[in-house]
């Protein structure tokens, strides 16, 4: 008896699209944020596009604002954070 080996062929990889890694995300929006940066205080009102400066995290940008939460891009990555802590 012989044996017959069976081959299987590599599949071809697919191509993804570059997606930018979260710290050139970080720069781009760093440039085209507000150039003013402010302190982050959790009884503090921020806006999209403001650049903030947390005690932890460092150096973020506002990417969404709502009430009191703000989506805050870092250099590490994106973060929730609260805003309007004392305010109703």
């Amino acid at each position: 008896m012989t044996k017959v080996s069976k081959v299987k062929k590599k599949k071809k990889a697919t191509k993804r699209k570059a997606t930018p890694s979260v710290e050139q995300k970080w720069v781009e929006l760093k440039e085209s944020a507000n150039s003013e940066v402010q302190d982050y205080n959790v009884n503090g009102n921020f806006s999209v596009n403001t650049s903030i400066q947390h005690p932890k995290f460092g150096v973020g940008v506002v990417t969404e604002a709502f009430h009191n939460k703000i989506e805050v891009h870092f250099q590490e990555g994106s973060k929730s954070l609260v805003q309007n802590r004392g305010q109703i």
